[in-house]
């Protein structure tokens, strides 16, 4: 049953919650850090990058020269990832919706879902241990942004501000 405007096209309205959340346990198995663990044989087959060629947009940024850089690979894609998941507009519509929509996916139950992933435990690799680093660091960051960006709904930055104090306790009893 669409509604339409005329044009046959059907109105903007949101996915079912179980959708929703299936789509973003998806995503988030691409943040896994064991998933964006390369495997030392893989980053032993590939070559310095040249003298001379210059970085572009197709090349992401390096920690370690002309070496290749598994950790910034990571990184890179984590970035983009996070961009993503928490791009303020896509919260804003999580914030719409959960008032809305019965049982809807919160921002807060996005936040906690990133968290999990990015928690870092005795059974990974240093690698891994290290990535795990690397997203939650880029997860705090994000939250910074959606707190201080004064264009971010009202909503979102207080769901932002109080994860912000809840990483801040749980830095402290570390």
């Amino acid at each position: 049953s669409y509604a339409t405007r005329g044009d046959g096209q059907p109105t903007n309205d949101p996915v079912p919650p179980e959708q929703q959340r299936a789509a973003i346990q998806a995503v988030l198995q691409t943040l896994r850090p064991d998933f964006l663990e390369l495997p030392s044989q893989i980053t032993a087959l590939l070559p310095p990058r040249p003298p001379g060629y210059p970085r572009d947009r197709e090349t992401f940024d390096a920690h370690t020269g002309m070496v290749f850089d598994p950790q910034a690979a990571a990184e890179s894609w984590i970035a983009t990832e996070l961009d993503l998941l928490l791009n303020p507009e896509r919260l804003a519509r999580l914030v719409g919706q959960d008032a809305t929509v019965e049982k809807s996916i919160t921002p807060p139950e996005l936040f906690d879902a990133i968290e999990n992933i990015a928690a870092r435990t005795t059974s990974q690799t240093r690698p891994q241990q290290e990535i795990a680093r690397s997203l939650e660091k880029q997860f705090l960051n994000h939250l910074l942004q959606l707190a201080l960006t004064r264009d971010t709904e009202q909503q979102v930055s207080a769901f932002a501000l109080q994860r912000i104090a809840e990483f801040e306790s749980k830095i402290k009893t570390r």
